[in-house]
């Protein structure tokens, strides 16, 4: 409307009708320069303006910008009152005590309960491990004799050995493995003439009379047939034997070792009886290599002859020889 009010026509320029028909025709009328400038400065100030409303929608509109860096987020800071932080403290203060002392808790009625807490404790190894040298195994014999443990190799397993004619180390052996002292101890010896020397072949269980060493012949032709070797006889015990030794039964159970190790130690405490059960904790499986003793007895004041494993890794087979009424022996 604007441009065609500026470019319409008038009297002025358009005074002949006849141009006024010519236009409303289709004719291009004539216009004036005043005119055409009037035309491109309202085309140019509503383009100005078109522009200058589009920039500035582009501009005003709100964008949203992803941030680099997330926001912090705001903490909010409480203040406790005094007496609630003090019953706080007070209350971490019994509930986690140090790991070495022990937990105390106050009761309503005003005592005091102390619970021990765990403690814990290094152990110390106190057993030695020696080799089967003869250096060794005199300094072994010489613990023997002096009344002190020596765990040893034998064909069956290893064995935990003291001075049989010792009380006061035999009681050693029970404590070292915690054993019952209900249960008899057996006896090792170098051969059968050692053997022979601890039974009492020559009397009968009844003790009423002498008899003509029946049981006597059966065990020196069992000692010559299988010792050395695993197998334990027993039979009567001699006055000689301790009480540690045969339980109170009156019996006491001997052998012969094949090991040479074992048969070494025996020769170099000068036919010194020893007294040996299983070099392990009462309970426990027999040993049959130095690193089973060392694990079991690691904190007992024993040494122990590394011999290697044991051939035959079972206990030896017991045998029992009685001499009755009659003269029979079974």
């Amino acid at each position: 409307m604007l441009i065609f009010s500026a470019c319409g026509t008038s009297r002025q320029q358009f005074p002949n009708k006849a141009k006024t028909r010519q236009f409303n025709k289709g004719l291009v009328p004539l216009f004036s320069p005043s005119s055409l400038l009037n035309c491109h400065l309202m085309l140019l100030a509503l383009t100005i303006q078109s522009r200058i409303t589009t920039t500035f929608a582009f501009i005003t509109k709100p964008t949203r910008i992803k941030p680099l860096i997330p926001p912090l987020r705001t903490t909010t800071t409480t203040t406790l009152p005094k007496h609630i932080f003090a019953t706080a403290t007070t209350a971490l203060t019994m509930t986690c005590p140090s790991p070495n002392t022990d937990a105390t808790t106050n009761t309503n009625d005003g005592t005091t309960t102390t619970t021990p807490r765990h403690r814990t404790t290094t152990t110390t190894t106190i057993a030695k491990l020696v080799p089967p040298t003869a250096t060794s195994l005199d300094q072994c014999a010489a613990r023997l004799k002096s009344g002190n443990l020596v765990a040893f190799p034998t064909e069956t397993v290893y064995g935990l050995g003291c001075n049989a004619l010792d009380p006061t180390a035999i009681d050693k052996i029970y404590a070292a493995k915690g054993r019952p002292k209900t249960n008899p101890l057996i006896v090792h010896v170098r051969d059968a003439t050692r053997a022979l020397e601890l039974w009492d072949a020559t009397t009968t269980t009844s003790r009423h009379r002498s008899s003509s060493s029946v049981a006597g012949r059966v065990l020196r032709a069992l000692t010559d047939e299988f010792f050395p070797g695993p197998l334990t006889l027993v039979a009567a015990a001699c006055a000689s034997i301790p009480e540690q030794i045969t339980a109170g039964t009156g019996y006491v159970a001997v052998r012969a070792p094949s090991h040479e190790i074992c048969r070494a130690l025996l020769c170099a405490t000068g036919g010194l009886p020893v007294a040996a059960p299983s070099a392990n904790k009462y309970g426990h499986v027999s040993p049959t290599t130095a690193r089973h003793v060392m694990r079991d007895l690691r904190e007992e004041d024993v040494w122990v002859i590394d011999g290697g494993g044991c051939c035959v890794g079972v206990e030896s087979t017991v045998a029992r020889v009685v001499e009755e009424e009659g003269d029979g022996v079974r």
